[in-house]
């Protein structure tokens, strides 16, 4: 078994079997996306987060990406559209990141702390065209009004 450094990071910690072994893409570019379903192929069981105790595998960081990118897809989201996201900092962040990207679509994380107009503002400037999940579920009450 091979050990990674430490990151520095309390909640993010090498697994056990080591880091991966390095991507060689042959000479041709690959997207996230090329490389997380060859991670999925070839490691599906293997640790791919591990937040704070929460452990993912690479098959079901997948299986929750795709669910995420078929529900932005028949919301209409299609390639090269904006999602904002409003999430902590957690594996529903990241696996929504990945499903966005399956969706073929951008990411924009919008920060939970932001209120009123600011808020406002980076949606309209960043947000695009749809914001996952509903900023009615999830911001704090009064966020848009500034409270």
């Amino acid at each position: 078994m091979t050990q990674s450094a430490d990151i520095g990071h309390p909640g993010l910690r090498p697994t056990e079997d080591g880091p991966l072994p390095g991507w060689d893409a042959g000479g041709k570019t690959e997207t996230i996306n090329d490389v997380m379903l060859r991670a999925v192929e070839q490691y599906p069981d293997r640790v791919h987060l591990d937040i704070s105790g929460e452990l993912w595998t690479y098959r079901a960081v997948y299986e929750r990406a795709a669910a995420y990118a078929a529900g932005l897809i028949a919301a209409g989201v299609r390639p090269g559209d904006r999602v904002a996201t409003v999430l902590d900092n957690n594996a529903d962040a990241v696996t929504m990141w990945f499903g966005i990207n399956l969706a073929g679509a951008i990411s924009v994380p919008v920060n939970i702390a932001n209120r009123g107009e600011y808020l406002r503002s980076l949606l309209r400037q960043g947000g695009g065209e749809g914001l996952s999940p509903p900023l009615e579920s999830t911001a704090p009450h009064g966020a848009l009004d500034g409270r």
